[in-house]
C-alpha cells in the first residue's frame, strides 16, 4: 500500500510525501499522480517513509530521475538501493 501526500511550496515546487511500499501496482498510482501534476513545476519525491521498493519501481524512478523530479530522504536501505542505480 502507498500513501501519497501532496504539498505545494511557496516557490511552486510540489512535494509528494510517500509512505508505505513502492511495488509495481503502487508505481502505477504514482505515475498517475505525476501525470496529473504535469510538468508545471519541479516535483520532489520524499521517500523518508518508504519501507520497500521493488526492482520495477527502481527502474521507473531511474527513468524519471533528474530535473524536474528530485528524490530525497529514505532509510539507509532505500538510499543504498537508489545509489546502486545511480540515483
Amino acid at each position: 500500500m502507498l500513501r501519497i501526500t501532496a504539498q505545494t511550496k511557496s516557490d511552486g515546487t510540489t512535494e509528494l510525501k510517500l509512505a508505505g511500499r513502492l511495488g509495481s501496482e503502487e508505481i502505477q498510482l504514482l505515475t498517475c499522480e505525476l501525470l496529473r501534476l504535469g510538468e508545471q513545476a519541479p516535483v520532489i519525491l520524499d521517500l523518508q517513509e518508504i519501507e520497500f521498493i521493488c526492482s520495477t519501481a527502481l527502474s521507473q524512478l531511474a527513468q524519471w530521475s533528474g530535473a524536474p523530479l528530485v528524490l530525497q530522504g529514505g532509510s539507509v536501505f532505500i538510499r543504498r538501493l537508489l545509489a546502486e542505480r545511480g540515483l
